[in-house]
């Protein structure tokens, strides 16, 4: 999500049942407002939680990743989240977004599917060998 006006700049989910769009730009309000609110300097909201649901927040420069997840989440498990969103920030974002259009939504989509199918895949292997 770009981190000044909302918009989304990619995406990828198990399950379509949300516009993600709306989500996208109601999780951009309610940074601002957050962050604007407490006025911590540097500091950046990094989760939200609505009962069972928690939205983790990877914060970038200009963008930053929300991640909405089910149940619990560890310590390790919140670490392990973060550098994978690090990795593929690194490897999958344009540096620099001048313009957002359906081609570079499309772009990034594709790469956050593959990528993190990818990740599902190995998760799956490593219990299976546990």
């Amino acid at each position: 999500i770009q981190r000044d006006s909302g918009l989304l700049l990619g995406s990828f989910s198990k399950t379509q049942n949300i516009d993600q769009d709306v989500i996208a730009g109601m999780l951009t309000a309610i940074k601002s407002f957050v962050e604007d609110a407490f006025k911590k300097g540097q500091e950046d909201l990094e989760m939200i939680q609505y009962e069972n649901y928690k939205i983790f927040l990877q914060n970038f420069h200009t963008y930053y990743f929300a991640v909405a997840i089910t149940g619990s989440m560890s310590a390790s498990e919140k670490e392990n989240l973060s550098t994978n969103l690090i990795k593929f920030a690194e490897k999958g974002m344009p540096f620099y977004i001048d313009e957002i259009d359906d081609s570079i939504t499309q772009q990034i989509s594709e790469k956050l599917k593959l990528h993190f199918s990818e990740l599902s895949l190995q998760d799956e292997q490593d219990k299976i060998a546990s």
